[in-house]
């Protein structure tokens, strides 16, 4: 992932690894990039806080530092997803007096650490900021028994056992006016589609968005296209 004391807008190799460009970041625009290559020249950033108010209005403003904080761009000052956002307001009040006097006869204000997103929040803010995961899936640790999403085609008409992260859910009445679901989950490998018959409506309560979960279900296929009936 993007390092902000590292990245440039071009691949860049670190400790034997790829290192994506800050312009590979969504809502990260160019003008941003330019503008924090541009600055991180007077000195690295020393933290949260320090980036803020050297870059904050010269083409970054709060979306770009979201967006940077999703991409786990300030993982080197040491503090999760979650606390970085709830630090961004302050952080931004404190690069306003710094607009106006020296950044050392400012105090920083103080930092409240909060507890991080769930696994399955942050590796959908991921998706959402890169496009793709950069780190491994939490599904790619499960492996024995469990079927891989590409692989769906090769268990037509067969009860399998996914593991996936939920992207969305969406909810109808039938002609009878029961519950029933349509559901999207990925794994590391692709994304497939899962439907929740109304004998299975219970599940429609209990499943959420980016939840990460087992499900066990018949793979069956329509219009040429696979996907799971959830049995549990």
């Amino acid at each position: 992932k993007p390092n902000i004391n590292v990245s440039l807008d071009n691949y860049v190799i670190k400790d034997n690894a790829l290192l994506l460009p800050l312009n590979a970041i969504h809502n990260v625009g160019t003008q941003a990039v330019d503008a924090i290559i541009s600055e991180r020249k007077n000195g690295k950033y020393t933290d949260f806080f320090n980036f803020v108010a050297r870059t904050y209005g010269k083409s970054v403003n709060k979306k770009t530092i979201e967006a940077l904080i999703d991409a786990d761009c300030f993982r080197d000052f040491g503090y999760n997803h979650n606390t970085l956002m709830q630090m961004i307001d302050s952080a931004l009040d404190y690069a306003m007096l710094c607009s106006d006097l020296d950044e050392s006869l400012v105090m920083k204000p103080n930092v409240v650490v909060v507890d991080e997103y769930s696994e399955g929040e942050i590796m959908a803010r991921e998706i959402s900021t890169f496009g793709y995961y950069v780190t491994n899936h939490p599904s790619s640790k499960y492996q024995d028994g469990i079927m891989k999403i590409q692989d769906i085609r090769n268990y037509f008409d067969k009860f399998v056992d996914t593991v996936v992260i939920i992207g969305s859910i969406r909810k109808i009445k039938t002609k009878k006016g029961e519950d029933m679901g349509f559901m999207s989950g990925s794994d590391e490998t692709g994304t497939a589609d899962f439907i929740i018959f109304p004998k299975n409506n219970k599940f429609l309560t209990q499943f959420r968005k980016d939840d990460f979960v087992k499900i066990r279900g018949q793979v069956t296929r329509r219009n040429d296209k696979f996907q799971i009936v959830v049995s549990n």
